[in-house]
């Protein structure tokens, strides 16, 4: 993403030197004042001529980084483009059309441009396209790839490594785990042998939590067993699980979140008053309800409601959870409405706006149920690879309300997965496009 917002503004300064040298060959040389759109239109041409041109060009292992190879392919579509328009010129027949001191001072005045667009973005993009890399697994193995590393074989920043085998290896996964979810590493790479495939297996399901891509380091000679999946620039790995928001993506979901909770917020601020005034007269106690759930990386926040059950009946930190059922007594009679409604999720917004949650995502259940149910489905930690959401893909499938077997959560999980792993942003408009057609319908809500 990165390379392409730097190849876009490259364009950007083909297209502003060619208007520019343009405007230096018709004023300071013929002295018309005015912009010939002949040349406003072959600037712009050249701009998408070159932008196509160096997307072609692009390599797998292109840096970015102050790179003369990477320089040379600029120049390289730049002067591609420039023969396209004399070719062009040529066969049309319009070569008067063509100044030769408006393109020859364009083609100078773009080499001028894309090399300052390279330094001043390169100096912008490169800290947030470093990744940062933690090493996990066998002590050699570890020692293997921080040689590579060394080497400068792989744009990245190492920030853990952790060699430990055995009956230590579980124990050093938990705190890494931990560490991960706190300081936004971008993978971890387990330096296991190849053949212990139990090993490999464990220390993946105790990473299915991090929202970290995880892969295996494998030696040249291994990475012929397989054909896809596989890195081979810098240091060589398998992927095993790939990161479910890249930094542009939970960039973008993030920034859209924020800015339309903080609108909602505004915008619902008479619906708020409105809820709390009636819960506080249709029953004694506070108008927020609160509840330690688990965010991203499963870490706890506190999550907002609208109170909708008796403060006797809420549930105390300490006690089971008992989730409500339909005809709940527990629930009062403006708690049944916004519950139909899931008006009692509005606060969340908030949670939304401090960054605790997404406005699509997996829904969060209450600590204890998740840590139950981490115990009986395989994949259920995945879940937590994304922040949780006020609304999400099971939802609008009518997969909401009580979740009373294990059958009736990996249903809703399926969707989780499917989710965390067909992620765009296209899809998260289409999921708060269909969540106020799904919530009139009122299914299992109760």
């Amino acid at each position: 993403m990165a390379l392409h917002l730097l190849v876009a503004f490259g364009a950007l300064g083909v297209g502003l030197a060619g208007l520019f040298a343009g405007w230096i060959n018709l004023r300071l040389r013929l002295g018309i004042e005015e912009q010939d759109r002949f040349v406003t239109f072959v600037s712009l041409a050249g701009a998408v001529l070159f932008f196509a041109l160096r997307v072609a060009t692009f390599a797998a292992d292109e840096p970015l980084r102050p790179c003369r190879r990477a320089f040379l392919r600029d120049l390289g579509a730049l002067g591609l483009a420039l023969a396209v328009f004399l070719a062009v010129a040529y066969i049309g027949r319009i070569g008067a059309l063509f100044s030769r001191g408006w393109m020859l001072s364009w083609f100078l005045l773009a080499i001028l441009a894309l090399a300052l667009v390279r330094f001043l973005l390169v100096k912008l993009f490169a800290p947030l396209a470093r990744r940062r890399l933690a090493l996990l697994g066998s002590p050699e193995l570890v020692a293997a790839a921080q040689r590579l590393l060394e080497e400068g074989r792989e744009e990245a920043e190492l920030v853990a490594a952790v060699a430990a085998d055995g009956g230590e290896l579980e124990k050093a996964t938990a705190r890494l785990a931990t560490s991960a979810s706190e300081s936004e590493i971008d993978e971890i790479v387990l330096c296991l042998a190849l053949a212990d495939a139990g090993a490999v297996r464990r220390t993946v399901d105790s990473l299915l939590a991090v929202p970290a891509e995880v892969s295996l380091f494998a030696d040249r000679s291994a990475l012929v067993l397989v054909e896809s999946g596989v890195v081979t620039t810098g240091l060589p790995r398998l992927r095993l699980l790939e990161r479910p928001l890249r930094d542009w993506g939970r960039l973008a979901k993030g920034l859209f979140d924020r800015l339309a909770a903080a609108l909602l917020l505004v915008l619902l601020a008479p619906l708020f008053g409105a809820i709390a005034l009636a819960i506080r007269l249709d029953s004694p106690g506070p108008v927020f309800y609160r509840q330690l759930r688990y965010g991203r990386g499963r870490r706890p926040f506190m999550l907002l409601k609208f109170r909708s059950m008796y403060v006797q009946a809420c549930d105390a930190p300490d006690a089971p959870i008992r989730q409500a059922q339909r005809d709940d007594p527990r629930v009062t009679r403006i708690g049944r409405w916004l519950r139909r409604l899931s008006l009692d999720e509005l606060p969340q917004l908030l949670n939304v706006l401090r960054g605790e949650m997404s406005l699509v995502g997996p829904r969060p259940h209450p600590v204890r149920m998740d840590d139950h149910f981490a115990e009986c489905l395989s994949l259920y930690l995945a879940r937590h690879r994304l922040k949780p959401g006020i609304t999400g893909w099971a939802q609008i499938h009518g997969l909401r309300g009580e979740t009373a077997t294990a059958e009736a959560m990996a249903a809703r999980l399926a969707y989780d997965l499917y989710y965390l792993r067909n992620w765009s942003f296209a899809l998260d408009l289409w999921i708060l496009f269909r969540t106020p057609w799904e919530l009139l319908r009122c299914r299992n809500a109760y």
